[in-house]
């Protein structure tokens, strides 16, 4: 354990391979202290991924879509940063984001049109959600007394709704909506058109 600790103080590179077996669905749990975890999950076949993080920064893409329909993505921070890219291509039925301190970026991408539900839960930080003009969705925010909404994408406030957002692709193809929930206690939520 010290030898990690020094490293990470140090500035080295600690890098671990998990080489999947590509014939089986899998459930992968990981648990983080300090630093940067890294994680391109390309190409997969997980069913299910748990992360909990205490103060390392968690990044997690996808340049290819996961082998296999994911039933959940959950992830839980204490003190981190969490970015979350391309997660279209998890194709994820529900995907849970808790940061109890930190920014949370999530990326929406071209890839793959995916109905799932992304259920990011802020505390204190910001909270930037950058969205692809192709892919459907339905933003609904909970925000707190001291938070604010900076809505660069022109998303659309769905009439007769409170603080529920949509873009054009939603009313192309209502039945492929991602419905994303942000709920904030204390941050800005920005809201970009990719």
């Amino acid at each position: 354990r010290f030898a990690n600790l020094e490293a990470y103080a140090s500035g080295e590179e600690l890098v671990t391979q998990y080489h999947h077996d590509p014939s089986l669905s899998t459930d992968l749990r990981l648990q983080l202290g300090a630093g940067k975890a890294k994680m391109d999950l390309s190409n997969m076949t997980l069913q299910n991924l748990s992360v909990r993080s205490a103060f390392s920064d968690v990044f997690v893409t996808y340049r290819l879509p996961n082998k296999t329909d994911m039933k959940k993505m959950d992830i839980h921070a204490t003190r981190a940063n969490v970015f979350l890219e391309n997660v279209e291509k998890a194709k994820a039925e529900l995907v849970s984001v808790q940061n109890d301190m930190g920014e949370t970026r999530l990326i929406l991408g071209d890839g793959n049109v995916h109905k799932s539900t992304i259920y990011l839960q802020s505390g204190v930080g910001n909270c930037i959600l950058v969205i692809d003009e192709k892919q459907p969705v339905m933003i609904v925010l909970k925000m707190g007394l001291f938070s604010k909404l900076d809505n660069q994408g022109n998303f659309e406030k769905l009439q007769n709704e409170k603080e529920v957002y949509v873009n054009k692709a939603y009313h192309e193809n209502p039945q492929k909506v991602t419905k994303i929930i942000c709920s904030l206690d204390l941050g800005d939520i920005t809201l970009v058109k990719n």
